[in-house]
């Protein structure tokens, strides 16, 4: 899988990108990226929306540097 804490967001940079990924897992396909026939399911069917928000949230907290401009 991709790295959580290396400062790149290939599906979206933003909370509610992040809560859409994890929600609907990544596409099949993206532009501008290699295939790799590997992609995240879809948590949205196994994890309320509230749930999905707290991960969100958790991955921003391990973040701080790549959210920085959301707390202005």
């Amino acid at each position: 899988g991709l790295s959580l804490v290396d400062g790149t967001w290939k599906y979206g940079s933003n909370p509610m990108e992040i809560f859409k990924l994890i929600n609907e897992g990544t596409p099949a396909e993206s532009k501008g990226m290699e295939p790799t026939g590997m992609r995240m399911p879809p948590w949205g069917a196994s994890y309320s929306p509230t749930e999905i928000a707290q991960v969100t949230a958790y991955l921003i907290s391990m973040n701080p540097k790549d959210f920085e401009a959301l707390k202005k």
